[in-house]
């Protein structure tokens, strides 16, 4: 089965004839099956902020929830988080998808690494710590630095290595070059899952951002 989602309920005024106002969350699931928020980025959800969500859509409508900054180690260009703090992000969030997990909602969690999250041997052993840590719930992981794909050989041992973690290879259609983006790698390294994110392909707006 496909399902198809869009990041956030809220942007998509098309949904209601181009209202000026953000989308509800029913509205968006009267179109949708899944949703991917990134709001848990930039801060953890109380699970009963989370239940609210549930009261809000279908039974069975699915959600991947963005992976914390501090998880993802997007902290490591400004203070980075002790190990302890890291810790506590991972069990916090746990506890957050609670309900998710109990009703079976959860589709993944999304580990959307930063581009300077190279293919490094402290960063091979982190994907190794996501695991541990996330225990028996579902990972997605999306690169954003080529390192993890330069050769056929290398992507393949990365692809390996995902599968023995059980770790999604989250398949990612992006504009790319020799130095920015990544490659359309369509491995699936999970066999109950596959995901696509589909970021578009205008290059002059990836490589060139701005305000807008």
């Amino acid at each position: 089965m496909i399902s198809i989602g869009l990041t956030t309920w809220k942007e998509h005024p098309a949904l209601i004839g181009g209202e000026d106002r953000p989308v509800t969350l029913s509205e968006y699931a009267g179109n949708f099956p899944l949703v991917e928020l990134d709001t848990p980025f930039y801060g953890i959800p109380r699970e009963s902020t989370v239940v609210n969500w549930q009261a809000a859509v279908p039974e069975g409508f699915q959600y991947i929830l963005k992976a914390n900054q501090i998880m993802t180690q997007h902290d490591q260009r400004a203070t980075p988080a002790t190990t302890a703090e890291r810790v506590t992000a991972f069990d916090d969030f746990k506890q957050a998808v609670t309900p998710l997990v109990a009703h079976q909602q959860l589709q993944t969690v999304l580990f959307q690494f930063p581009p300077y999250f190279n293919r490094t041997t402290a960063n091979i052993q982190y994907l190794r710590d996501v695991r541990v840590q996330m225990e028996q719930l579902p990972v997605a992981v999306e690169f954003r630095s080529p390192s993890w794909f330069e050769t056929p050989g290398m992507t393949k041992d990365v692809t390996d290595y995902l599968q023995s973690l059980r770790l999604t290879n989250v398949i990612t259609d992006e504009p790319h070059n020799l130095n920015n983006g990544i490659p359309l790698v369509t491995a699936v390294t999970t066999p109950e899952l596959a995901v696509v994110r589909l970021h578009g392909r205008n290059k002059e707006g990836w490589f060139n951002q701005g305000a807008n």
